[in-house]
C-alpha cells in the first residue's frame, strides 16, 4: 500500500461530486473494477451455467402444460402441475441460492472492499485489490450482521407500509428512503469508521437526515444513471434478441433460449462491472461530503495532516467519527417529508406502469411479425 497524493476535501455540489467520482473511477479503473470482478465474474458464470442446464427441462414442461391446457374444458391434473413445477424448480431454487450468495459476497464483501479502496484513495492512499479485501477482513462478521439486520428491517418497514392510514402515508416513503439511502451508506460507514452493526444504521441515519431530501435526490440520480448504463441497454438488448431469434424460437426453442440467456448474462455482467464501482465511488464521496458539511471533517483532516504523513493521518481521522446520536429517532418535519415522498413515489409508480404498458404494447407486435 503506497501513499498517494494529499487529500483535499471541501463542500461539493451534486455535479462536483459526480465529476470527482468519474475522475477517481477513471484513474483507478482497473483496481475498482477488479475488486468487483474477483467475486462477480465467477459467480455469474456459475449461475449462467446452472440456468442453461435447467432450461431444457423447464421449456419442455411448459410446452407440455401449454399444449394440454389448449384443449377445451381442460382441467390441469396433479401430474401436469408436478411436471411443470419439476421443470421450473431447478432454475427457481438455483436463482434463489445464487441471489443469497450474491447478497453476501457482492453486496457486502466486494462492496465493502470497494468502499475501502475508494475511501483510501480519497484520503491519499493507494490500495490494491488484495489490500482492499484484506482490510475489510476484520469487519466481515459485522458486514454479515448488517445484511441480516438490513433484511429484517426491510421486512418490518414493508409490513408497516401496508398498515391502513398511517402506514399507507408514511411507510412507502420510509421504505424508499431506507432502501436508497440508509442501506447504501452502510459499507463506507462500517469499513471507514469501524462502527458496530446497530451503530452503523443509526450513524447512516444521523448523517443522511441532515440533508434529507438532498441525499435522496442524489441517490435517485445514481438510480437514473444505473438505468442509462445498465437498465436501458438491457431492455433494448432483450427487444433485439426477441426479434432476431423469432425464427429460431419456432424451430428450436431450447437453442433460442440458450443463446438469449448466454448473451443477456454476458452483457449484464459487463455492464454491472462498469457501473457498480462507479456507484460505490459516488456514494463514498457523498458520505465524505456529508461529514465535511456537517462535522467539519475537512478541517479536522487539515489539522491532522499539517505536520505528518497525509495518507496515514487521513485514514485515522476518518475512523475517529462521532458516536451515533441518542436523540429523537424522527421528528415531525421528517415524518411530513416521508409522507410527501410516499405520495410522490406512488404517483411516479403509476406513471411508470402506464408508460411501460404503452411501450410494450407498441413494441411487442414488432418481434411477433
Amino acid at each position: 500500500m503506497n501513499v498517494g497524493t494529499a487529500p483535499s476535501l471541501e463542500p461539493l455540489t451534486v455535479g462536483q461530486i459526480l465529476d470527482r467520482a468519474f475522475r477517481l473511477y477513471r484513474r483507478r479503473f482497473l483496481t475498482f473494477v477488479g475488486i468487483i470482478a474477483v467475486v462477480l465474474v465467477p459467480l455469474t458464470v456459475i449461475q449462467m451455467g446452472a440456468t442453461v442446464v435447467n432450461l431444457p427441462s423447464m421449456l419442455t414442461a411448459m410446452e407440455r402444460y401449454t399444449e394440454a391446457a389448449a384443449y377445451p374444458g381442460y382441467d390441469p391434473g396433479y401430474d401436469e402441475a408436478r411436471d411443470l413445477w419439476g421443470g421450473m424448480s431447478g432454475i427457481l431454487w438455483s436463482s434463489l441460492a445464487f441471489a443469497l450468495i450474491q447478497l453476501v459476497l457482492v453486496q457486502s464483501l466486494a462492496t465493502a472492499a470497494l468502499a475501502r479502496a475508494v475511501g483510501d484513495s480519497t484520503l491519499g492512499k493507494i490500495t490494491d485489490i488484495v489490500g482492499a479485501y484484506r482490510r475489510v477482513g476484520p469487519v466481515w462478521l459485522r458486514l454479515l450482521g448488517a445484511i441480516l439486520l438490513g433484511f429484517l428491517t426491510a421486512i418490518a418497514l414493508g409490513i408497516f407500509a401496508i398498515i391502513p392510514c398511517v402506514g399507507w402515508l408514511i411507510g412507502p416513503g420510509v421504505l424508499i428512503y431506507y432502501a436508497y439511502v440508509i442501506y447504501a451508506m452502510l459499507p463506507p460507514i462500517l469499513v471507514l469508521e469501524g462502527q458496530t452493526v446497530g451503530g452503523a444504521f443509526r450513524r447512516a441515519w444521523d448523517l443522511a437526515r441532515r440533508r434529507l431530501l438532498w441525499t435522496l435526490g442524489f441517490m435517485l440520480i445514481l438510480q437514473a444513471l444505473s438505468w442509462v448504463i445498465v437498465g436501458g441497454p438491457m431492455f433494448m438488448l432483450q427487444i433485439g434478441l426477441n426479434y432476431a431469434l423469432r425464427d429460431v424460437v419456432a424451430t428450436d426453442p431450447v437453442m433460442a433460449a440458450t443463446i438469449q440467456t448466454v448473451i443477456q448474462w454476458a452483457v449484464r455482467l459487463l455492464l454491472n462491472l462498469l457501473y457498480l464501482p462507479l456507484q460505490m465511488t459516488a456514494i463514498t464521496l457523498m458520505y465524505f461530503d456529508l461529514r465535511v458539511r456537517t462535522e467539519g471533517f475537512d478541517l479536522a483532516l487539515l489539522a491532522a495532516t499539517a505536520g505528518g504523513e497525509p495518507g496515514v493521518e487521513g485514514v485515522e481521522v476518518a475512523a475517529q467519527a462521532p458516536r451515533p446520536e441518542r436523540g429523537n429517532l424522527v421528528t415531525g418535519n421528517e415524518i411530513a417529508t416521508f409522507v410527501a415522498v410516499s405520495i410522490t413515489g406512488i404517483i411516479v409508480l403509476v406513471i411508470y406502469n402506464f408508460f411501460s404498458s404503452a411501450i410494450s404494447a407498441l413494441i411487442t407486435p414488432l418481434y411477433l411479425q
